[in-house]
């Protein structure tokens, strides 16, 4: 996951991250290691953000990447990828960072069809 996201941002740029459960926490952890400024979206545990919500934020500032886990396995939740990409794709030049450990090759993910840039489907090691 670390890789995916050093590979693609810089300190000093954007990221609009959806932080809906343990896995997701993670990405926040590394925008701040990396010196990435986010904002995150926290949707109640148990809750899926939703296109619209995604689609609000990238009106309202100017994002780098979105950044998500497709399958929160830790609240047990999945969002609608295919919307949020379309979201996504409708803001520009935005970037769609997606974490699917647990979801690429158990449901629809069709990265290239939808507009995913960066997919990540290996688990983080612990070192």
């Amino acid at each position: 996951m670390r890789r995916g996201f050093v590979n693609v941002l810089q300190p000093g740029q954007k990221a609009l991250i959806v932080s809906n459960g343990k896995f997701a926490e993670r990405w926040s952890s590394y925008a701040t290691t990396f010196g990435v400024e986010k904002k995150e979206l926290k949707p109640e545990y148990g809750q899926h953000v939703t296109a619209e919500q995604i689609s609000t934020e990238l009106k309202a500032a100017k994002y780098d990447a979105v950044i998500l886990v497709h399958s929160e396995t830790s609240t047990a939740t999945v969002c609608d990828l295919q919307a949020i990409a379309k979201a996504v794709r409708a803001s520009g030049d935005t970037l769609l960072i997606v974490d699917g450990i647990t979801s690429i090759g158990a449901m629809p993910f069709k990265m290239d069809e939808w507009g995913i840039d960066v997919a990540d489907k290996r688990a983080a090691r612990r070192r």
